[in-house]
């Protein structure tokens, strides 16, 4: 058995006694390559991967888009919801998505996205100015790392599985799982704070080489070869 993360070998070993290995998942930076040079859109956009659904936090997510909006409303923020095809029936988080945006009054500043063909998805991550990712579960978190292969900044959750790979103030902000008020006022920072955003920048450039999909190849290739000597 193999996991994608350290932490979910370590629960598998702890929880029900199963030995697992680790190949960590990659990303191409060829193809979430960042742009030339990122402009400063004239609204602060946020962008999220993952589409609406309870563990991706789309909840919290709306509370801390609610929460920025108040803290920088000269930026006017706009949120980007890309992805979500799955084969779940998440109809009734879509319909309690709908109710809180409405509740909140960002509803006309929310734009879902859907599935986007993977041209489209890169464009995405190339042209905003910073990624949220308010997991309540993940078993890696791919999104987060092909927005650091783009050089957006990051701001997640503080999951096990993202500090497996992400440092907080150095190549993300990481807060606190389900605290929309703390994810707000991250966003806010980057809004805000230019050199901060570009530290976030260079700190993800720092870990991109470590995780790409040569990387896994070989380590799955060590992961068969013991195998086969087994």
């Amino acid at each position: 058995m193999l996991c994608v993360s350290q932490p979910w070998v370590e629960r598998l070993a702890d929880e029900f006694g199963i030995e697992a290995g680790l190949v960590r998942n990659g990303v191409d930076p060829r193809r979430y390559r960042p742009p030339a040079e990122r402009a400063r859109n004239e609204r602060f956009t946020v962008l999220t991967v993952g589409g609406i659904e309870p563990r991706k936090g789309s909840l919290t997510l709306l509370a801390g888009f609610a929460a920025l909006r108040d803290l920088v409303p000269e930026r006017d923020p706009l949120l980007l919801i890309a992805g979500g095809m799955t084969l779940f029936d998440y109809r009734h988080e879509r319909e309690r998505f709908d109710a809180l945006a409405g509740e909140l009054g960002v509803a006309p500043h929310v734009r879902v996205l859907g599935p986007l063909p993977s041209g489209e998805m890169e464009r995405q991550y190339r042209s905003a100015d910073a990624f949220a990712f308010p997991s309540v579960k993940e078993g890696f978190g791919l999104a987060a790392l092909e927005a650091l292969a783009a050089e957006l900044p990051v701001v997640a959750s503080d999951l096990d599985v993202f500090k497996d790979f992400l440092i907080d103030e150095v190549s993300a902000l990481l807060t606190p799982v389900g605290d929309g008020a703390a994810l707000g006022r991250a966003l806010a920072r980057l809004a805000l704070d230019p050199e901060l955003a570009g530290r976030l920048r260079a700190g993800g450039r720092d870990i991109v080489p470590r995780f790409t999909w040569d990387a896994a190849a070989e380590a799955h290739e060590r992961v068969y070869e013991v195998v086969q000597v087994g």
